[in-house]
């Protein structure tokens, strides 16, 4: 796939879900705190089934806003008032990074991307033993760092391939691959920021 048919076929329908996203954030400001379970679970619940489900067509797309609205209000757990602007920067890198990689540079990551998958499981499930076992909190600012890479190779990975697919992409599930992986580069620069403030700040 082109850059110029990457843009126009991916481009509108990743407008839309960031505006999506930006009002399930908005919306989000109003749920009260001991309710936050919900938005979660939601998003948890059609996180697995878009991936059940990404090559249905509309369903998959309904999927995908549900997943933005939900994900988006999600963001209200952290502090992205004024001032807050490294999770911007690790959104721009790993957006930038990812299509300069698969448009300019246009190297394959070859058999390193068949280690994406099984390193983001593992990656997700050592996040929930560092909020249960209290002694590995100090080691979440390190752990956060090393996400901020695996999901900016992630994004690279993504991009690089959909360059170079012999088959027509499918331009809503190219997206929501792409949303999921820089909405978690947001989400890990937002983890980053708050740890930074909170040990150096």
């Amino acid at each position: 796939m082109s850059f110029l048919k990457f843009t126009i076929r991916c481009g509108p329908i990743f407008i839309l879900v960031a505006l999506i996203a930006a009002l399930g954030y908005h919306l989000g400001e109003y749920i009260p705190s001991e309710w936050w379970l919900l938005p979660a679970a939601g998003a948890l619940v059609l996180l697995i089934t878009l991936q059940i489900f990404k090559l249905v067509p509309r369903l998959n797309f309904i999927l995908l806003l549900g997943l933005a609205l939900s994900a988006g209000a999600l963001l209200n757990w952290f502090d992205l008032g004024d001032g807050n602007w490294f999770p911007w920067i690790v959104l721009s890198l790993g957006l930038i990074s990812s299509l300069a990689w698969g448009y300019l540079l246009g190297i394959r990551l070859g058999w390193i991307s068949s280690l994406f998958f099984p390193l983001t499981i593992v990656y997700l499930l050592v996040w929930f033993l560092i909020y249960l076992v209290p002694g590995l909190a100090a080691w979440m600012l390190a752990w956060a760092i090393i996400g901020m890479f695996l999901f900016v190779g992630q994004a690279i990975h993504i991009v690089t391939e959909a360059r170079y697919s012999k088959t027509e992409e499918v331009p809503v599930p190219l997206v929501s691959d792409l949303f999921i992986t820089y909405f978690n580069l947001f989400w890990i620069g937002a983890v980053i920021d708050g740890l930074m403030r909170n040990n150096f700040g």
